[in-house]
Parts: C-alpha cells; sequence; structure tokens
C-alpha cells in the first residue's frame, strides 16, 4: 500500500479480518432457525401439542430454553434436544395450555459452534382473546460481540504464530545456511553473506520472540474471551461452570488454554538456549513450536 507503514498495514488487516469474522459470526446467528411448529403466524383452534424448532446446526443439551408463552405465563414443559435429531429442540405443552389469544414461543438454544441462537414469534389461538406482549429476551448482544472477538484474538494469535515458525525455520534459517541465492557467472561468496547477515539477524531474534510473546498472548486471552463471551451472549441462566464442563464450546477453549500453556512452556526452554537468537537454531525446537 503506498504510503502505509507497515504497522498501519498490519493494523487494516486485523480490523477488516475482525469485521468480516464478526459480520459472518451475525449472519450465523440471525439465520439459525431453519424450521418451526406450529410456524411463525399460524391460527391455531387450541394450544399445540408441542413445540419444535429445526436448526442449521446441532444444538447443545445445556441451556436448552423453548416455551410457549400464554397470557404472561410459560404453559410448556422444560425443553430437550430431539433424540431423534440433534439438531433440533422440542417441548410438550401442558394440556391446561388452551388460553385462546396471542401465544408466544421464546427459545434460547447454543449450537456445538458455539453459535447462540435466540428469538420469539407468534400465533393465534383460538378465536377473542387478547394480544399479548412477547417474552423479554434472554441473550446479550454484547456478549455476542465479545465472543466474536475472543475467535479473532485466536485465529490471529495462531496464524502469527505458526507464521512467525515457518519464518525463522523455514526461511530465514534455511537461506542463511544455504548462504543466500548465488547467480550465474557470479563468485560464490557464502561465506561472506552469513557474515554480512549475521548481526541483523541476531539483532532480528530479539523482536522474533517479543512478536511471538504477542501472538501466544492473543491466543491465550482469545479462549479465556470466548468462553467469557459465550456465556455473556447466553444471558439469563447461563453458567461459566457449565459451559467449560459441558459443552463442546468449552472443552475447546479449555483445551486452547491448555495447548497455549504448553506452547508457552516449550518457549521458555528454547529461550534459555544459548542458540536461542542465532539466526540457525535447531530445527527440532522449531518442530515443537510448530506443533
Amino acid at each position: 500500500m503506498p504510503g502505509c507503514s507497515w504497522a498501519r498495514c498490519l493494523g487494516a488487516i486485523l480490523v477488516a479480518w475482525a469485521v468480516i469474522l464478526v459480520g459472518a459470526g451475525t449472519a450465523v446467528a440471525a439465520t439459525g432457525l431453519v424450521g418451526a411448529q406450529p410456524v411463525p403466524g399460524a391460527h391455531l383452534p387450541g394450544a399445540p401439542g408441542g413445540l419444535r424448532l429445526q436448526f442449521v446446526a446441532p444444538i447443545e443439551s445445556h441451556f436448552l430454553v423453548l416455551q410457549l408463552w400464554q397470557g404472561g405465563q410459560i404453559t410448556s414443559l422444560p425443553a430437550q434436544v430431539d433424540p431423534t435429531d440433534p439438531q433440533a429442540v422440542i417441548a410438550a405443552v401442558r394440556r391446561s395450555a388452551s388460553i385462546p389469544g396471542t401465544a408466544w414461543v421464546r427459545w434460547r438454544v447454543l449450537a456445538g459452534d458455539g453459535h447462540v441462537f435466540a428469538g420469539t414469534y407468534e400465533f393465534a389461538v383460538g378465536s377473542g382473546g387478547t394480544a399479548a406482549l412477547a417474552p423479554a429476551e434472554l441473550t446479550s448482544a454484547v456478549g455476542e460481540w465479545v465472543a466474536a472477538v475472543g475467535r479473532v484474538l485466536v485465529l490471529t494469535g495462531l496464524v502469527v504464530a505458526l507464521g512467525l515458525v515457518v519464518l525463522r525455520w523455514g526461511v530465514a534459517g534455511p537461506a542463511w545456511q544455504a548462504g543466500g541465492v548465488v547467480g550465474p557467472g557470479r563468485p560464490d561468496d557464502r561465506q561472506a553473506f552469513r557474515r554480512r547477515t549475521l548481526d541483523t539477524l541476531t539483532r532480528g531474534a530479539a523482536p522474533w520472540w517479543g512478536a511471538w510473546w504477542g501472538a501466544l498472548g492473543a491466543w491465550l486471552v482469545g479462549a479465556l474471551v470466548i468462553a467469557i463471551g459465550t456465556t455473556w451472549w447466553l444471558g439469563v441462566g447461563a453458567g461459566l461452570g457449565v459451559l467449560l464442563s459441558g459443552t463442546r464450546v468449552g472443552h475447546g477453549a479449555a483445551a486452547l488454554v491448555v495447548l497455549g500453556a504448553l506452547a508457552v512452556v516449550i518457549s521458555l526452554a528454547a529461550r534459555r538456549r544459548s542458540d536461542a537468537e542465532t539466526p540457525n537454531p535447531p530445527v527440532g525446537w522449531g518442530v515443537a513450536l510448530g506443533i
């Protein structure tokens, strides 16, 4: 980019990446529901026998909410994942649910990929009756953005960390060891090339380690932010402990923290070596960090 410093260019790329990821997450959340029984806007002669919502992804068994609201009260039984379809949620309706007027369906589910789907819709029961206000939402839009920021941090940290490993052990190290590129008809100056570049590459090792620690920090912070943001996104009735112990997104966040901690331990061991800032450190450490 003309007139753009590397820091500004990197910042612009990260902002664009964040906008794309957050926008994609919001689009998925907005279109999570693909089918409903009873259908929105239906006019039924009496209360339905049950509720069933179909989603675009498998649903976690925790944090399920699927309710029928009539006359300002819940007239359905607790929800569960459909035993015949992991992407559907069902709830039975009490036999006493025969209040004429507007009925509302409210739902809140956590998908296996970490997205929260929630909303309400109305339909009519019987004839006559009165209109009823929609029940309150259970989720938090702020939590959705927090979870999206966590995903951006994790992905950025992982990509940057892997890129740094490739740069040092896959590009700079082999190029220095090979003595650069010797053009046709030119004298072989590999030893001179190594002498000329040794100081520059050695001084560049310190910024490399700084970028590495920054990438690991973004990775670890992002994993924690994903868990906190998802719990916040779920809203009423959600708990961080249940999320971490009982859901796939929680298990994923915990695994990211464990792997990040292991990467920190390996990094500390590699950093303490006498050859940590040499142009061509042992390949085994690069493999360990890359994995």
